[in-house]
């Protein structure tokens, strides 16, 4: 056993969450010969301890470690085969398929444009005004002033 395959295991071992005697016994002996390997376990060790001293309290009622029932699950699930929906992806393609014809059907059936020509409203143009006229405030009489005097 190596250390890399040592650190893989290393914390499951500290928490007595391994259940293979063997490979508990290979992770004991590596750790009793491997310096770097014997830190890092005292140093999980010690990490568990203060682990256990912030939360007194236990949160859940099993004495017995979860590993081993989330380790089947995980390799229940890892076996299992992995197969897709019954209808598949050709779903996907009829449901694509059918908007698309519809799109179609839409625009061939649309209203079509109108055929008679736009109709023009006439306007007469407007009527001449009278022309204005013209009072001077020197003559007072009801005919307008004579271009060549009085």
């Amino acid at each position: 056993m190596n250390c890399d395959e040592v650190k893989l295991e290393l914390a499951l071992w500290v928490g007595n969450d391994l259940d293979d005697r063997a490979r508990i016994e290979e992770l004991r002996r590596h750790v009793a010969t491997c310096p770097e390997c014997r830190v890092r376990a005292k140093s999980l060790q010690s990490s568990m301890v203060v682990l256990g001293a912030t939360a007194p309290d236990p949160t859940y009622d099993r004495p017995e470690s979860l590993w081993p029932e989330l380790q089947a699950r995980i390799e229940y699930l890892e076996k299992t085969p992995k197969n897709p929906p019954p209808y598949g992806k050709w779903a996907i393609g009829l449901v694509t398929a059918g908007v698309m014809t519809a799109g179609v059907w839409a625009w061939v059936n649309r209203p079509a444009p109108p055929t008679e020509p736009p109709m023009t409203v006439t306007v007469p143009p407007p009527a001449p005004s009278p022309p204005p006229s013209y009072s001077h405030p020197a003559h007072s009489g009801s005919s307008p002033p004579s271009p060549h005097g009085p």
